[in-house]
């Protein structure tokens, strides 16, 4: 069987690259086929988007090399971006494992409303502090997240420790962030072996806790914008209303290939 795969990136900008995500559209794969094409594509995510029966809706899943997890920002203004540019849908509604997702494309710029998620102060187990290190000066969680608040930008540039080959965990992925001069706050985000993303290059669904935690520190309660320090980079403009929180990007198409399963 061939498919065709949409290669794009999400958050990107002049200066970085975005996060890389492969979009697929499927009407009848079963799991381990869409877990095979994740798999070969070795994209931090894969979106598998299918039609839906009402107008501009549609399913859509998510694949990491490894696992299917329920969320995932970049994969989704990916599968957005598609819509638009080979079906003119310029608002979609996904329809994903545990919610739906929001999406309005304009001109190269894509939002998507992500449910908030709460965040709670905590004390770190000794093998979470030691791979934190000592630079990590606040520690929170998510239910399914770890956030280490790092005591400078410098600090959060030069950690190397490994969250991917430590543990096992509770919990799959690891939120370091700190200030920054040109940006409300930046971060990087870290997946375990379980996910197979050692670093995930920029997190859309990592915005939404973030906001949280930066919008009190900043006193800023409707607006932010983040930049995810990753070797690719990548630019986030974040906001806040009744119904969410929007994350807002540039995604462009960068390559359209066929993958044989």
């Amino acid at each position: 069987m061939k498919l065709d795969i949409f290669e794009y990136h999400s958050f990107c900008s002049t200066d970085y690259l975005g996060n890389p995500a492969g979009v697929c559209f499927v009407e009848k794969l079963n799991d381990i086929q869409m877990q095979i094409i994740a798999t070969k594509n070795n994209f931090s995510e894969t979106a598998f988007i299918s039609r839906l029966p009402k107008s501009n809706e549609f399913r859509i899943r998510f694949f990491t090399p490894n696992i299917e997890i329920d969320l995932c920002g970049h994969a989704t203004v990916a599968a957005a971006r598609f819509l638009f540019e080979n079906y003119e849908i310029n608002k979609v509604t996904f329809h994903a494992n545990k919610t739906q997702l929001l999406c309005n494309i304009q001109e190269n710029e894509v939002s998507l409303l992500l449910p908030k998620q709460s965040i709670r102060k905590s004390n770190p187990t000794t093998e979470i502090q030691n791979v934190l290190g000592s630079e990590c000066i606040d520690f929170y969680e998510t239910e399914i997240h770890y956030i280490g608040v790092m005591k400078s930008f410098k600090s959060l540039i030069n950690w190397k420790n490994d969250f991917y080959n430590s543990g096992p965990y509770e919990k799959d992925q690891l939120i370091l962030t700190s200030e920054n001069k040109d940006y409300d706050y930046a971060l990087r985000m870290f997946g375990s072996k379980k996910l197979g993303v050692k670093e995930d290059p920029v997190t859309g669904s990592a915005q939404p806790p973030l906001f949280e935690y930066w919008s009190q520190i900043k006193n800023k309660s409707k607006y932010l914008t983040a930049y995810q320090a990753s070797h690719e980079g990548g630019i986030l403009k974040v906001s806040n209303n009744i119904k969410g929180i929007h994350i807002k990007g540039e995604v462009k198409l960068i390559k359209h290939f066929i993958q044989n399963i």
